[in-house]
C-alpha cells in the first residue's frame, strides 16, 4: 500500500493553506453550504470522509462550476437531491416475492424494495433503510419546500 501525504495532498487541491482551513474549500460549489469534507476540517484524526463511498453522477460533477473542480467537495444534501431527481425519473420497480408483507390490512414493503426504489418516499416507512437526512429532505419535499 502506498504511503499518502494527505497534508500535502490537500494543499495542491487548493483545501488546505498555511494557516490552516481554506473556508471556501469547505463549502459545496452547487449549493454554498457546508460540504462536511473531512480534508478540509482542522481535526488531527481526518478518518475516511463521508463521500469516499458515495457515486456521483456525471451530470452531479458536471454541475459543479469549472474554477471549482478539484478543489470544492459536493455536499452530502445535493448529492442525496441528485440521487433523488435521478431515480425518481424512473419507473418504479416491479413489486416481487419478499418484497411487501400484508399487516392489519395495509401493504408493508421491506427494506428489500426501498433499496431497489432507490430513494426515500418521506412517509415514515417501517423498513426505511434510508438515512435521517434523506427522509428530512423527502417531507420537506412533499410540503413542497425546497
Amino acid at each position: 500500500m502506498r504511503d499518502v501525504n494527505f497534508t500535502k495532498l490537500a494543499r495542491k487541491r487548493g483545501i488546505v493553506t498555511r494557516l490552516g482551513m481554506n473556508c471556501a474549500a469547505a463549502t459545496c460549489p452547487i449549493c454554498g453550504g457546508p460540504n462536511e469534507c473531512q480534508l478540509a476540517t482542522t481535526d488531527a484524526y481526518k478518518g475516511p470522509c463521508w463521500c469516499a463511498g458515495e457515486t456521483f453522477t456525471d451530470a452531479l460533477l458536471a454541475s459543479v462550476p469549472e474554477e471549482a473542480r478539484r478543489i470544492h467537495c459536493i455536499c452530502p444534501r445535493c448529492v442525496i437531491t441528485a440521487r433523488r431527481l435521478e431515480m425518481k425519473a424512473r419507473p418504479l420497480p416491479r413489486a416481487e416475492a419478499g418484497d411487501f408483507y400484508i399487516e392489519g390490512g395495509r401493504v408493508v414493503f421491506t427494506a428489500q424494495y426501498h433499496q431497489r426504489r432507490g430513494y426515500c418516499c418521506g412517509n415514515g416507512c417501517r423498513h426505511c433503510p434510508f438515512t435521517a437526512m434523506e427522509f428530512e429532505m423527502a417531507v420537506m419535499e412533499q410540503r413542497g419546500k425546497p
